[in-house]
C-alpha cells in the first residue's frame, strides 16, 4: 500500500494493555492507550504514560482498571522509500511487549521521582524495524524556537475508546492551551488543556500550531530566520482529564516535554509499586 499520511501520525502507536496468564488466557478488558516513538540521541523509544503500564493512577496508586498489565500489544506503522520519491509505502505492523517478566521485573524507564511524573519510556527492540524505518515524533521539523502561550491551538493525537481513522492513524483532537505555559499546574511540570478527553488518550502527544509570521528574535523586521506560513512544536504527552465530572471533563493534563526529556537523559529503572 503506498500512501501520503502526516509524518506526525506516521509515529502515534495504539496500544492495547493486556494481562496473559500462565494457561495462555487473555484479559484486555478496554484497555486501549497511546504511545508515539521519540528518538533520543541514537536509540528510538516507546512513549507513554505511566499509569497505563501499571494499571494504577499515578497520583494515589489505586487500581485504574480491573487488572495489572504484563504484556503490551503495540500497533505501528513502518515506513519504506518507493520508487517515486514523494511517496511512501506505510506497513502495518503489530508487536508485543513483555512489561512485567515473571521475576516483577519491570520493562519500562521511568522519572526519578516515580510516578509522581505520570511517564514511562520503552527502548525500541532493533528487530521491530525490519527492512523498513520507525518514523519518530521529533524527525519531523518542529519550530523548537517559537514557544506556545495560552490559548495557543494544539492537538491530542490519540485514539479515544479504540477509535482510530484508516490504516490505524490516530485522532486529532482539537485542544487549547487552558494555563500559563510556562508555570507548572499544582506544583507539577504540567499545563492542562481545553478539550474533551476520552478514555484511550492517555499518552498521546500534543502538539500545538500557529501561523502567521514569527520571528523569533522578537523583531518587528523581517529577518533570515523570519517563519512565515504555519509551525509547530511538541508541547507534551496528554495524561488524561481533570476530576470526574462537570468541568473536568473539559480539562486534559499534559506533562510538559521538559519531564520527557529528564527521563531520557537520567532515566530510573521501571518498578510496579503493586505487582504480585
Amino acid at each position: 500500500m503506498t500512501q501520503m499520511i502526516s509524518n506526525h501520525s506516521r509515529s502515534i502507536c495504539k496500544l492495547t494493555l493486556l494481562r496473559v496468564y500462565k494457561d495462555g488466557a487473555e484479559h484486555t478488558s478496554r484497555s486501549y492507550a497511546t504511545g508515539f516513538f521519540w528518538r533520543h540521541r541514537d536509540s528510538e523509544y516507546l512513549v507513554t504514560n505511566w499509569h497505563n503500564l501499571t494499571g494504577l493512577r499515578a497520583d494515589n496508586l489505586e487500581n485504574n482498571g480491573t487488572f495489572y498489565p504484563n504484556k503490551l500489544r503495540v500497533e505501528f506503522k513502518i515506513i519504506e522509500e518507493t520508487e517515486v520519491p514523494s511517496r511512501v509505502r506505510i506497513i502495518g505492523r503489530e508487536r508485543t511487549q513483555i512489561i512485567i517478566d515473571e521475576n516483577g521485573r519491570a520493562g519500562w524507564m521511568e522519572h526519578q521521582s516515580q510516578n509522581a511524573v505520570d511517564l514511562a519510556c520503552i527502548r525500541v527492540p532493533t528487530e521491530w524495524s525490519g527492512s523498513g524505518k520507525i518514523r519518530c515524533l521529533n524527525d519531523g521539523d518542529f519550530e523548537t524556537r517559537w514557544t506556545p502561550e495560552i490559548g495557543s491551538d494544539c492537538f491530542v493525537l490519540g485514539y479515544p475508546e479504540g477509535m482510530e481513522g484508516q490504516h490505524q492513524t490516530p485522532i486529532w483532537k482539537r485542544a487549547s492551551i487552558a494555563t500559563e505555559a510556562q508555570l507548572n499546574f499544582e506544583g507539577q511540570p504540567v499545563l492542562l488543556v481545553d478539550t474533551l478527553g476520552r478514555h484511550g488518550m492517555s499518552g498521546a502527544p500534543v502538539i500545538a500550531r500557529s501561523s502567521g509570521v514569527f520571528s523569533p528574535g522578537g523583531t518587528v523586521k523581517p529577518t533570515l530566520d523570519t517563519v512565515v506560513g504555519t509551525w509547530e512544536n511538541f508541547v507534551g504527552v496528554y495524561g488524561g482529564r481533570i476530576g470526574e465530572r462537570d468541568i473536568g471533563f473539559q480539562l486534559g493534563r499534559v506533562w510538559k516535554y521538559s519531564a520527557l526529556k529528564e527521563i531520557l537523559e537520567n532515566p530510573l529503572e521501571g518498578h510496579h509499586p503493586k505487582y504480585p
